[in-house]
């Protein structure tokens, strides 16, 4: 997700980098357009928010009910900015050795990244949720005790609790239960049927692990059953491409 690849870079700074480079190319076209550019970074760990830009970060963030709170926003020129940022915030997150990962990390993140566009006669405001879900923990593959193992315990319920949502909004129901843990309230108002939600999903290959792998598919498969309210034409391509996952998923079924 963020600059600690060693052959390619991240999702984040992929974007970043993309989103400049288009900004730029809009400029060049029409020298009226402004545009501001600020960023977020928060961490969802053990049930409570924390603010990953803010010098104090060991208080957590409260939430109100089902509503987020917000977090710090910083104002950025170019993406080797957010990237500085995004390196000395990344020293707060909480990660810790398990089994299968010397730095596994203990805790979902959301970073943030607002772009308000202003022409000669509008102004147009969008923002950008690249959401770093932890893996699904099963104690048989981790190993986990004490801390760790708690940790596994909330990570697991926040991935369930956004399970919940998913297939809520998926079947059209009227109450989508996002107060069921922290983590889905402060997805609120990016995973909903009238915002784009992009997933990807990493499994692993191995046998061992066909429990999480299965998981994580069940999950990436009720994604792929939600609608889009505002590109209805967006849904009949998804259907389609419905029907490939399913087939995936039942060759992986006969791997294992």
């Amino acid at each position: 997700m963020g600059l600690n690849e060693k052959n390619s870079a991240g999702i984040i700074t992929l974007s970043l980098d993309s989103l400049f480079r288009q900004l730029d190319l809009k400029k060049q076209a029409d020298g009226a357009i402004e545009f501001e550019v600020e960023i977020s970074y928060i961490e969802i760990y053990n049930e409570k928010v924390y603010d990953l830009l803010d010098d104090k970060n060991t208080e957590s963030i409260h939430t109100k009910g089902s509503k987020y709170a917000g977090s710090t926003k910083i104002p950025i020129m170019t993406s080797d900015d957010a990237k500085e940022i995004l390196k000395n915030a990344n020293k707060h997150r909480h990660v810790r050795a398990t089994m299968i990962n010397s730095l596994s990390s203990r805790s979902h993140a959301m970073f943030s990244i607002f772009v308000n566009l202003q022409t000669s006669n509008k102004k147009i405001g969008s923002v950008l949720h690249l959401v770093d879900l932890a893996g699904n923990e099963g104690l048989r593959t981790t190993g986990n005790m004490g801390i760790a193992q708690q940790e596994g315990i909330h990570i697991n319920k926040g991935l369930l609790a956004v399970g919940r949502v998913i297939r809520a909004l998926s079947e059209g129901k009227k109450s989508v239960p996002y107060r069921d843990s922290i983590l889905t309230t402060v997805l609120h108002d990016c995973l909903n049927s009238d915002a784009f939600l992009t997933l990807i999903a990493c499994v692993s290959p191995t046998r061992k692990d066909k429990n999480e792998t299965v998981s994580t598919i069940g999950f990436a498969q009720s994604c792929k059953a939600l609608e889009s309210k505002i590109l209805p034409e967006m849904n009949a391509y998804l259907s389609y491409k419905q029907v490939s996952a399913k087939i995936l998923l039942f060759e992986i079924y006969k791997t294992f």
